[in-house]
């Protein structure tokens, strides 16, 4: 008995006085800080690994978009293609050289060492 006693006012004396610093040792405090820096800094989907997906994922949305973007502009080009006869001719001849049977194209290349210039 004397022995618990003797504990018991081991325990008193080293527990803190004021109330902020014992629910800093609280053991569930403790032990939710500690879960929490785990989570933060060494588990495997760590922050850094969490800011590095939304890096990611806002680059796919940026591509998405652009890619609407150029499947709308190609999408009005065939509207307009298809509607209109000399819009057709004059998208062959500038993309695919393309000429009448009257008629003799010729085409002009950069000299290579002109381009290297």
């Amino acid at each position: 008995m004397f022995k618990i006693h003797r504990l018991q006012d081991l325990v008193r004396k080293f527990q803190p006085k004021s109330r902020v610093a014992r629910w800093c040792i609280n053991k569930y405090t403790l032990t939710v800080g500690v879960f929490i820096i785990w989570m933060l800094f060494f588990d495997k989907q760590d922050y850094s690994y969490y800011r590095h997906l939304q890096k990611e994922h806002d680059e796919l949305v940026r591509d998405t978009t652009y890619y609407h973007q150029e499947i709308q502009s190609a999408q009005a080009q065939i509207r307009k293609l298809k509607g209109d006869k000399k819009e057709l001719e004059k998208f062959a001849r500038e993309t695919y050289f393309m000429k009448r049977d009257d008629e003799v194209v010729y085409v002009f290349l950069p000299d290579s060492a002109s381009v290297k210039k």
